[in-house]
């Protein structure tokens, strides 16, 4: 079941997935995964481990009417004036320098911070790719762990194809056809996480946001001589404004 929760140039639906929810077990820090990224990627003064190369735009939110039928949260309940919001996109990988057409690029980002009328924040992180490699922070070290020991020209099988050999997440992730896009407003954006909803007369269910674009409403833009290299943003018309980020 999906419900449709904003209107404009990006639809945001919600993959709901019923009211029960498992929850692997997962112990992996933070530190660990990190240090895992940076094995992949090489490690980088001022840059991220992963997702290291985007662009930041901002604009304003307004959910529709459906929102409020599946949960009370605030920034979904259609009574109240439009939520301010800073969005990021991204390319994968620690390189900050990597091409936006570059095949290791892919699957592309979306992080969105939602402004709450209260003071508070709340976010959304996505990618271009509908699905993630593992299920638990424990499995995604691991993947990382024999990414990297698994450099282009490594005896076959690569450690890398022994992990994938055992574990399908990872082996459909590897395997799945992830074409740059025309746009980073052009292409869908799948939720990482899975999110608990509430509605007004306190049932819950979880589900994972799915932002789908209006394909009719987004602007490409060439990066400016001696600028950061960009692909894109929304168009401006629509509310955001561009302004690159490391």
């Amino acid at each position: 079941m999906a419900s449709k929760i904003a209107r404009g140039p990006l639809l945001v639906a919600a993959a709901l997935l019923g009211t029960g929810h498992a929850r692997a077990q997962t112990t992996a820090s933070a530190a660990e995964l990190v240090d895992a990224l940076n094995r992949v990627f090489g490690t980088r003064r001022h840059a991220r481990a992963n997702h290291a190369k985007g662009l930041v735009v901002s604009g304003s939110f307004r959910p529709s009417r459906d929102a409020a039928l599946v949960t009370k949260a605030v920034h979904l309940q259609p009574a109240q004036a439009p939520v301010k919001t800073t969005v990021r996109f991204s390319n994968f990988g620690g390189n900050p320098h990597v091409a936006d057409g570059d095949p290791g690029a892919a699957p592309y980002g979306m992080a969105i911070k939602f402004a709450l009328s209260n003071g508070e924040e709340t976010d959304i992180v996505m990618h271009s790719f509908n699905g993630f490699p593992s299920r638990t922070t424990n499995e995604f070290r691991d993947f990382l762990t024999a990414l990297a020991k698994s450099p282009a020209g490594s005896p076959q099988p690569s450690p890398l194809q022994r992990y994938a050999a055992t574990h399908e997440r990872a082996r459909f992730f590897l395997d799945a056809v992830k074409p740059a896009p025309e746009s980073f407003a052009s292409q869908p954006y799948f939720g990482v996480n899975t999110f608990k909803f509430i509605d007004a007369a306190g049932a819950a269910r979880y589900g994972r946001y799915r932002f789908v674009p209006d394909a009719t409403r987004y602007l490409a833009q060439a990066a400016k001589p001696g600028g950061p290299p960009i692909i894109c943003t929304l168009n401006c018309a629509n509310g955001f404004r561009m302004r690159p980020s490391p």
